[in-house]
């Protein structure tokens, strides 16, 4: 399998600059997301993965790998109907769990939304949702009630962002991923880390126009914004998201402050 790297050249979280260390090792952004729920899984006997990809061949990656190590005890297969999986991954946070449901198919994710939404009017539901992105539903999502949504673009983020979509004490998460995203390689801090939902990080530091999104479309604008600095002698500013609910309305205004100075959008 083509290992893509995205080549973030500047990392800072809105407020601090933390560039990256020399030393974190390099790995996979699939192998990023089995790394934090194994992690998670080992310290937490309660964590439990449910899929309904048809069958864990069908499955992406991650889910195959976990259930090497954890068996189909702790990783369960269900019928293929996004509904019965999130109903199920709902009955069982009732109970006490903590339900990672992996639904492959974005286009059921309406009906997902409504079930969860009900219930999570009512109780608390700790629940995690490891969805591909597409159709535009995050659009959907982030309008939900009490629905948190997460959208990494990096491995780093994607072990950061899963670990604190983990340990969330109410409300169920969303977590956007991108099947262009699984090769893509990144390096990921060591140790028990998490990345704070609300918070955007700076890709790239730049006077003369902003870019904002989020998901796979940071390494591409990433690599426009380069483009364009080589080009056409543009200094661009790239902003990632990160999460889209709660959403950093701070990164936001300092956005709009760099906006009445440069003149762009």
């Amino acid at each position: 399998m083509a290992v893509s790297k995205i080549p973030v050249m500047i990392h800072r979280n809105v407020g601090r600059i933390r560039f990256s260390g020399a030393h974190m090792p390099e790995i996979l952004y699939w192998e990023a997301i089995r790394d934090a729920l194994a992690e998670e899984m080992r310290a937490n006997p309660k964590v439990l993965v449910l899929t309904c990809a048809g069958g864990l061949e069908h499955a992406d990656p991650a889910t195959q790998a976990l259930a090497q190590e954890f068996g189909a005890e702790r990783v369960r297969t269900a019928p293929v109907s996004a509904p019965a999986i999130a109903g199920a991954a709902a009955g069982a946070a009732a109970c006490g769990y903590r339900v990672v449901a992996a639904i492959r198919a974005a286009e059921s994710l309406p009906l997902v939304l409504d079930q969860l939404a009900g219930q999570a009017g009512t109780e608390a539901v700790p629940v995690v949702l490891r969805v591909q992105s597409g159709a535009a539903l995050e659009a959907r999502a982030v309008h939900t009630p009490g629905m948190l949504v997460a959208a990494p673009a990096t491995p780093e983020d994607a072990k950061g962002l899963l670990r604190t979509a983990l340990r969330a004490e109410e409300d169920p998460v969303l977590f956007l991923e991108d099947a262009q995203l699984y090769s893509t390689k990144g390096e990921v801090s060591a140790g028990d880390y998490a990345v704070p939902f609300g918070v955007a990080t700076v890709r790239r530091a730049g006077t003369q126009v902003t870019v904002v999104t989020y998901g796979r479309m940071v390494g591409e604008a990433l690599v426009a914004c380069e483009r364009a600095a080589g080009d056409h002698g543009i200094d661009a500013e790239l902003l990632d998201l990160r999460t889209l609910k709660p959403f950093d309305l701070a990164a936001a205004w300092t956005r709009c402050a760099s906006w009445r100075v440069t003149g762009e959008r």
